[in-house]
């Protein structure tokens, strides 16, 4: 008998949402997977959904907030113990209309500068996605692109996780 094909990877989408020159950065609370690491927020795309749509669903629930999507990342495929994630991130920015964003599901929020996004401890398959939105700033963000690779290639791995793009 042949094993069963693995499981596809869950397609996850994630807000690069920017204001004022920052980008909102979200704990994970305790008690839930990856508790204490950042990620930039979001949630799983349910079947027959858009990214953009799920984006706004997620955003909604999460944030109690409404954003105007711009333009997508590339898409980076990560592997937990538990599975795999394929990370969709969309960068985007408040609807004018909209409230603030508030931690609804989240311990915290910050709005943090692109310079200071590496020195936060990142969920390792926001790792990737950290980098290639540094370099999308370049060349005022080259330095800290470098630094979100090194963050990637150092960082103290959850056990049982690794990133591919």
């Amino acid at each position: 008998m042949s094993s069963p094909p693995p499981y596809a990877p869950i397609a996850v989408v994630c807000a690069l949402l920017e204001q004022e020159g920052r980008v909102l950065a979200a704990l994970r609370p305790a008690g839930r997977a990856l508790a204490g690491y950042w990620e930039f927020p979001g949630g799983k795309i349910e079947p027959g959904e858009s990214a953009e749509l799920a984006l706004h669903r997620e955003l909604a629930e999460e944030l109690g907030c409404q954003v105007i999507v711009h333009e997508p990342l590339p898409p980076h495929t990560h592997a937990y113990a538990w599975g795999s994630i394929t990370l969709h991130p969309l960068r985007c920015q408040l609807r004018p209309d909209s409230p603030a964003p508030t931690a609804l599901e989240h311990a915290a929020l910050r709005w943090v500068l692109p310079v200071e996004l590496p020195s936060l401890q990142w969920a390792p398959a926001d790792l990737p996605v950290l980098a290639d939105y540094l370099r999308l700033l370049q060349p005022t963000a080259s330095s800290e692109a470098d630094a979100a690779d090194e963050s990637l290639a150092a960082a103290d791995p959850v056990p049982g996780s690794q990133s591919s793009s």
